[in-house]
């Protein structure tokens, strides 16, 4: 069983809207303020699995409106003022409206009564979860803490790790600690290095997204047959979450809900979620429902059109802005980046953002091979010993340095073949070949040179300019073909923008 759609007749700023859901993914998404939010809370306050199995956190299999939003009653929210249905593929169908409640010894509230009982009992037999943004709030801004050993089995402990590495690309070690507070509690990774005070939010997150996973294996495992599936609703299911880790994020939501029967209902601002989810592999299985409210009232845009929802998350008219777009350049490392700076023309550094982070050769080979949109729109800079033909199949956005050698290599074996008279060299107690080579006369290993480099560096002009500009001189044909080369990457690059 699943939810086939909710059908909005009046709900604040929601006004005549049907959101058909996907059989296992939903994205719901549109700009701040447009009640992505109010729509999981609408789906989830109509769900609860009646049998009281409890989840990994000792609760129940239910969510109740109030924890997404709260009613302005009585000076906004009026009672009748609240009306939708949510369908089920039994044919079953349930009605939702607001009204007044005045209870003994309390002040009158305005609640949501599902079908014709103002006790729950209207609700559909249907596990639901609900993971909200208090999930993102940082252990250190905890009261308390508690750290205790997982009480996985053996079957779920390699589930959590498994699950863990392989969306955010990660090759850790790792077993699980129970973290609990009093917000959340969930398994956050553990290793030799670090426990679950070490984990970093993107780590919190997965954590208890795979957590939530693991007390739906658990519900089927208890009801048998049966089980009928479930909803799980995520709000801002990319927060914390890089690009790649968010393709591999909805990889794993979407086996999961294949293997459990389940919908994943969540909201999103990621352009990079919307392109993957409007690929072939997803696409029949999953909807985006944009909400977008330019001109007025709230309205639901057709997912087809993905230019026109990016336009309106970045707020910008529809129109070619190709130019007005830099490019994203991801490179092995500090070192790649000055020597880059170096030989690229002007026109060009006014087309690219290099990203200032050490991705390693390997990691950037990994995302090079995968097909993760965001990649797709950038430029990978792999030093000069990693040529394009490791990369299978070979992509149109990967580009080596000049030269056949890492740049600390390359700028060693240059300096070598300096004469000591040559210009670039200081006089007497300046910065000499002598005092160059002092410290090393051979090339090193790996780490050998990065610490070479760095002590040689400062002596090398501001950033290197006053070697890189000699090193130019004797290697124009080179750098000249390496601009051509890359300014037909940031063309590739600018062609996947809106693809």
């Amino acid at each position: 069983m699943n939810i086939t759609n909710l059908q909005i007749t009046k709900f604040r700023h929601l006004n005549d809207i049907n959101f058909v859901l996907g059989n296992r993914l939903t994205a719901i998404a549109g700009q701040n303020g447009t009640g992505k939010s109010t729509v999981l809370g609408l789906l989830g306050h109509v769900c609860r699995e009646k049998t009281n199995f409890k989840t990994f956190d000792n609760k129940r299999f239910e969510t109740d409106y109030s924890e997404i939003f709260k009613f302005s009653f009585p000076e906004f929210d009026k009672p009748k003022e609240h009306l939708y249905e949510v369908n089920f593929s039994d044919n079953t169908s349930t009605q939702v409206m607001s009204y007044a409640r005045k209870e003994k010894n309390k002040p009158e509230s305005l609640r949501l009564r599902v079908g014709q009982s103002t006790k729950e009992g209207g609700k559909i037999d249907f596990p639901v979860l609900f993971l909200g943004l208090k999930r993102l709030i940082p252990l250190a801004q905890e009261r308390k803490v508690d750290l205790n050993a997982h009480s996985l089995s053996n079957e779920e402990l390699e589930f959590y790790r498994k699950s863990h590495n392989e969306i955010l690309l990660m090759q850790d070690e790792i077993t699980s600690d129970e973290v609990k507070t009093s917000n959340k509690h969930f398994l956050a990774a553990k290793s030799d290095k670090y426990d679950a005070l070490g984990n970093s939010a993107g780590q919190d997150n997965i954590g208890q997204i795979v957590t939530a996973i693991i007390s739906f294996q658990r519900l089927k495992q208890e009801l048998g047959e049966n089980y009928n599936g479930g909803i799980l609703l995520i709000d801002e299911l990319d927060a914390s979450m890089f690009p790649a880790a968010q393709e591999k994020l909805i990889e794993f939501l979407f086996k999961a809900s294949s293997k459990l029967d389940l919908q994943c209902v969540f909201t999103t601002h990621s352009i990079e979620i919307l392109e993957i989810l409007l690929t072939s592999k997803y696409k029949h299985q999953s909807k985006v429902c944009y909400l977008h409210k330019a001109n007025g009232p709230i309205k639901k845009a057709e997912e087809s059109n993905l230019k026109e929802i990016i336009a309106d998350l970045k707020a910008e008219v529809l129109i070619d802005k190709v130019k007005d777009i830099k490019i994203e350049v991801y490179l092995e490392d500090k070192e790649a980046e000055q020597l880059l700076k170096s030989i690229l023309t002007p026109a060009i550094k006014k087309k690219i953002k290099i990203i200032p982070e050490n991705f390693g050769a390997e990691l950037l080979l990994t995302l090079a091979n995968k097909k993760i949109p965001a990649f797709k729109r950038s430029v990978i800079v792999l030093d000069g010993d990693k040529q394009p033909s490791v990369v299978k199949p070979n992509p149109r956005n990967v580009i080596t340095l000049p030269g056949e050698d890492s740049p600390e290599k390359i700028m060693f074996r240059y300096l070598k073949g300096l004469d000591p008279a040559h210009p670039f060299w200081g006089s007497v107690g300046g910065y000499t070949k002598q005092v160059c080579f002092r410290d090393l006369n051979e090339i090193g290993n790996r780490d050998v040179m990065k610490k070479w480099w760095k002590t040689q560096i400062e002596f090398w002009g501001i950033n290197g300019r006053k070697l890189f500009s000699y090193w130019k001189t004797e290697n124009t044909a080179a750098i000249e073909k390496f601009n051509k080369d890359f300014e037909k990457k940031i063309k590739t690059a600018y062609n996947n923008v809106y693809k």
